[in-house]
């Protein structure tokens, strides 16, 4: 079922790359700031699909999510700078305002904390996942940095990018659903993920002096790209 997945996203990333979306790059201009919003409908129609598709194949929704939001990045991406700023703004308000709000709390609701706390070994994991994010997506992180860039900005950009919580909610369920994790061990790592949107952005904004920032610094910036 999840190599149907891959195929039929794959197919539907391939069309997104192939079709002309000029007629489409229209529509969403004309409706940028009339009661139809047809960009932002798209978007959800789009979301909607996708997140059906993969609870048709009985696959964590997240993963039809990321899907949408790829094609419609790789849909935008030819249009106008400005409309897409703007369809982006709208989307992003929709997403902050709403939709992660509601993914972090049914992360929490699903949360299985009882299987962690009776766990020691689970419980001793969590710093190892913690650290273990750090390391591996820290590292990958320094191919991304600027040229020249100082010591304390690459250590900043490894610890926003080793956070990391949607893909790991999403892993861990479909391990737990064909018995390839046990529930500890997923608690383990959704819990190193938590740790890690909390502590990493807050100790990598203080190295580089951002506090004006540390106070509130952006879900988008902690977890992607590209996970949600």
């Amino acid at each position: 079922m999840l190599l149907t997945f891959v195929v039929l996203a794959g197919l539907a990333v391939l069309v997104a790359h192939r079709v002309p979306h000029g007629r489409l790059h229209g529509i969403v201009r004309a409706t940028l700031h009339t009661s139809d919003q047809f960009g932002v409908r798209f978007v959800i129609l789009l979301i909607a699909a996708l997140v059906g598709l993969s609870v048709m194949l009985d696959l964590d929704m997240l993963l039809g999510a990321f899907v949408a939001g790829a094609i419609w990045r790789i849909i935008m991406a030819r249009a106008p700078e400005k409309d897409a700023a703007e369809v982006e703004s709208k989307i992003e308000g929709l997403a902050f305002g709403f939709l992660v709000p509601v993914f972090f709390l049914y992360t929490g609701v699903t949360f299985d904390l009882q299987a962690l706390l009776t766990s020691p070994s689970a419980m001793s994991l969590v710093p190892v996942f913690l650290l273990a994010l750090l390391v591996i997506r820290g590292s990958a992180a320094q191919l991304s940095a600027p040229a020249g860039a100082s010591g304390r900005d690459r250590a900043a950009l490894g610890l926003l990018a080793a956070t990391g919580l949607p893909i790991i909610v999403a892993v861990t369920a479909i391990g737990v659903d064909q018995d390839m994790l046990d529930s500890g061990t997923a608690a383990a790592l959704v819990g190193a993920g938590m740790l890690s949107v909390l502590l990493y952005p807050l100790i990598g904004m203080t190295l580089r002096g951002d506090r004006a920032q540390v106070a509130g610094p952006r879900l988008a910036d902690q977890t992607t790209l590209g996970e949600l």
